[in-house]
């Protein structure tokens, strides 16, 4: 419902302010020499924010306008929320702040507030209207659930992950109904094979392929814990790119190691691509100084586990690819990823 509000003040000639912190949008309008601003903010349980969180927010976006020449800016603050006597609290008096009960399908505008701020409470009224139409929003927790949707379904590493499990899945019935367990056919990687033959799908296919459950398991689990943050933090196409460029630069290393070794061995494994995403997440996390949208200190240490357990409980493990896997994500990352604007950090486009 808050993105039918959002359209309606673009129509209504505010301009956004593209900042990547969740649940927090923030438009303005230069109106009569006077600058105009709407903090709507997605409050759906009520304490998502602090009352001195909140007033962060509103003091670093007045501050922002005034370093640009704008004294004075006026700011309504509209909290969406379906505990309306949570959100209460952060309604200070400086400021205009209404409440939008999600619950009730109502604007809320209590009595030591302006009820007047450019029109918008018509708008809002407006944007109101049929939001209840779908009875599923009804409930609390479906409509927390639809706005973090976004939160839980990572597309790309969903993906991934499936194919992982699929292909696996397919190795195994293979060898259980057609006994055709000759996983070097089925394409696992062999630096003869590539150099010689030129059989470069393997540095791919290889990625895809696993030697047993617990092979599959311990790299699917660090998948799970890194690379749904990994994704978000770099958006669907990087990810990608991250992940599949990890694993190729590390196939290329364990062939060049291998062949300069002359080991008559072959390799299987997301390992590679696994370990290029645990050095983009590091890197993100520096750059971040440890903190990004909801990651904790204990998914931190959680990934950081995984992979090292992984790594330790595989017998014959391509450490050169592991290796050249970690670094290739580390500098992938390094040259794609760009830190995302702060609350202190506005960009204002256009007027």
């Amino acid at each position: 419902m808050i993105n039918r509000f959002i359209e309606a003040l673009i129509e209504d000639g505010f301009y956004n302010i593209k900042i990547n912190t969740e649940g927090i949008h923030i438009f303005y309008r230069l109106q009569d020499n006077k600058m105009y601003i709407v903090a709507a903010l997605e409050m759906w349980n009520g304490d998502e924010f602090t009352k001195e969180q909140y007033e962060h927010i509103l003091e670093q976006v007045r501050d922002s306008f005034i370093k640009r020449g704008f004294n004075s800016p006026n700011i309504l603050g509209i909290l969406y929320t379906c505990n309306p006597e949570k959100v209460k609290q952060l309604c200070a008096d400086e400021d205009t702040h209404w409440v939008v009960d999600l619950s009730t399908r109502s604007l809320i505008v209590y009595e030591n507030q302006s009820s007047n701020f450019m029109g918008l409470k018509s708008l809002i009224e407006f944007t109101l209207d049929g939001f209840m139409d779908n009875p599923s929003i009804h409930n609390t927790g479906d409509k927390k659930t639809k706005a973090n949707l976004h939160k839980i379904i990572t597309p790309v590493n969903s993906i991934i992950i499936g194919i992982n499990i699929l292909i696996f899945l397919y190795v195994v019935l293979n060898d259980m109904f057609l006994n055709r367990s000759d996983i070097l056919r089925q394409g696992a990687l062999s630096w003869k094979l590539v150099y010689q033959d030129k059989q470069y799908y393997r540095v791919v296919s290889s990625m895809f392929l696993h030697s047993g459950f617990e092979h599959l398991f311990n790299n699917m689990l660090v998948l799970v814990f890194v690379g749904d943050n990994c994704e978000r933090a770099l958006g669907k196409l990087k990810y990608l790119t991250v992940y599949l460029g990890s694993g190729i630069i590390a196939g290329i290393c364990s062939i060049s190691y291998n062949m300069l070794k002359n080991n008559r061995i072959y390799s299987v494994g997301a390992s590679g691509a696994i370990f290029g995403i645990v050095g983009a997440m590091i890197y993100i996390l520096i750059v971040n100084k440890g903190h990004l949208e909801d990651i904790s200190s204990r998914q931190i240490i959680l990934f950081a586990v995984f992979s090292l357990y992984g790594g330790i409980t595989n017998a014959g493990i391509d450490n050169v690819a592991h290796i050249g896997g970690f670094i290739a994500g580390l500098i992938l990352s390094i040259i794609i990823y760009r830190k995302p604007l702060r609350k202190q950090e506005y960009k204002i486009h256009g007027h």
